[in-house]
């Protein structure tokens, strides 16, 4: 666990700026962390959410891991967004593929720990504000 006075978060999410701007804007506000540890990818919701190799899948289990054991984060964030260059579908495929993406988190976070891990699928738009979908926890 972290020895820092810090709130973690984590964001799993799109390269694109606006997209990770956008999501740590709404972790800040709605769940009083202080950083976020950001892992992307172009599209992440696709390609998490399609084909992967074991490899890959290992090493973004290896930053979840490190966020949240050596972080202390306990909210983690899976985006998709509007304009998407690395994964141009409509608004409903990325939340179809946030969707697909969060359980596949979730069952990497499982892998490592029993603590207690949200895990929110957000999509934000392109007015750049994101919004989460309506997953159970």
């Amino acid at each position: 666990m972290s020895s820092h006075n810090a709130v973690f978060g984590t964001a799993v999410t799109c390269m694109d700026g606006r997209a990770i701007a956008a999501t740590h804007s709404w972790m800040k506000a709605k769940h009083g962390v202080t950083f976020v540890d950001t892992l992307t990818e172009p599209g992440i919701d696709g390609w998490l959410s399609g084909t992967r190799t074991n490899e890959e899948l290992a090493h973004l289990q290896k930053k979840l891991q490190i966020s949240i054991m050596n972080h202390g984060s306990h909210i983690v964030t899976v985006g998709g967004h509007a304009d998407c260059a690395g994964h141009p579908v409509s608004e409903t495929e990325h939340r179809a593929a946030i969707e697909k993406t969060c359980l596949i988190v979730k069952q990497l976070i499982a892998s490592f720990t029993t603590e207690s891990v949200t895990v929110i699928g957000l999509y934000s738009e392109e007015k750049w504000v994101s919004e989460p979908l309506p997953l159970e926890k």
